[in-house]
């Protein structure tokens, strides 16, 4: 597979059966949806992961986008809160940090909007380097996974919260794909980078042109 105008292979992705290394979130499929003709209705919110491998290296991003101008307050807020979650969870990576506290203060800020985070075991962070996932999977709410975790300098993993507004507990296969919806019909969203953590805090490794990844509380 080439990706643009730089050539990579696409990674078979760990938790589902997605060709290309390409899937989709929409609505309600919280995560691993496969690519398909279904259209897309103004208000959607639609997110698309890639995964590939370039010179030995695996690389991973997700992102989302509200179809139209036009579409709910709540969808609003909840893709706007999944950006920021994500941005919280990037500014607390540093040498010596605690994955559980990260995890604590990003589960805290989503749920101080009334969201959940989407607690199934496949929608977590990750580590990666030579493979997908290669270690340690992150969850960004609080975990017994998480605890005794500390980042190092060197570290490479990604920074993907998994939100929704309903409940947050569980989800459903839709089809062969695996594609993962919401238990509750909810509407889900999340965005992905992924971080190296550095000598004294860490660099987004996927930041996309004009990106700002600062984190805003826009309560004051």
């Amino acid at each position: 597979m080439r990706c643009g105008n730089r050539s990579g292979r696409s990674v078979r992705l760990r938790l589902q059966r997605i060709r290309g290394g390409i899937s989709i979130a929409h609505n309600e499929v919280a995560f691993s949806g496969e690519p398909s003709e279904i259209p897309l209705r103004k208000g959607d919110l639609f997110g698309v992961d890639v995964s590939l491998k370039k010179d030995g290296w695996c690389g991973d991003t997700q992102r989302m986008w509200i179809v139209g101008d036009e579409t709910s307050a709540q969808a609003r807020l909840l893709n706007a809160v999944g950006y920021q979650a994500m941005c919280l969870g990037i500014s607390l990576v540093r040498p010596g940090a605690e994955v559980q506290s990260i995890a604590r203060q990003v589960q805290a800020y989503v749920e101080s909007y009334g969201f959940s985070m989407l607690r199934v075991a496949s929608a977590t962070g990750h580590s990666i380097g030579r493979v997908h996932a290669d270690g340690w999977l992150i969850p960004y709410y609080e975990d017994p996974s998480n605890a005794g975790r500390v980042l190092e300098k060197g570290m490479v993993i990604t920074v993907e919260p998994f939100i929704s507004a309903g409940s947050g507990e569980g989800v459903r296969l839709q089809n062969s794909t695996r594609s993962a919806v919401s238990a509750d019909g909810a509407l889900t969203t999340y965005w992905e980078h992924v971080v190296a953590v550095t000598d004294t805090g860490c660099e987004v490794l996927d930041l996309r042109e004009g990106e700002d990844v600062t984190f805003y509380d826009h309560r004051g």
